[in-house]
């Protein structure tokens, strides 16, 4: 299978927000993960589990203001963890706020 390069073009923003992941479909495994970069089309997510690149996952803020469809780009074993590099699909709720740039800040989960 041949590899799809992905070039950045945008600055990533440190943000530090608790997330839940989902599985798509009906019974989709959820989990619990950490944004730690994002911008307005990707983020790097760190995670427990290693998930399969390509593979699409929902990712929503614990307070479920913020909704956003990804997919897996890669996957990396990062202290005991798994850092994600994610292309966002969709955003919606807070995401537009958070990643535009306007929410330069470092969010903290409550």
């Amino acid at each position: 299978m041949r590899r799809r390069v992905v070039i950045r073009t945008e600055e990533r923003i440190a943000v530090h927000l608790e997330l839940e992941l989902a599985r798509e479909g009906p019974g989709g495994a959820r989990e619990r993960a950490l944004l730690e970069n994002a911008s307005p089309h990707g983020a790097c997510v760190l995670t427990q589990y290693a998930h399969e690149p390509e593979e699409r996952l929902w990712l929503r803020s614990r307070s479920g203001q913020a909704l956003a469809r990804a997919r897996v780009v890669y996957v990396r074993p990062r202290h005991g963890r798994y850092a994600m590099g994610m292309e966002l699909l969709l955003v919606d709720g807070e995401w537009s706020t958070l990643l535009s740039g306007g929410g330069a800040q470092t969010q903290h989960a409550s």
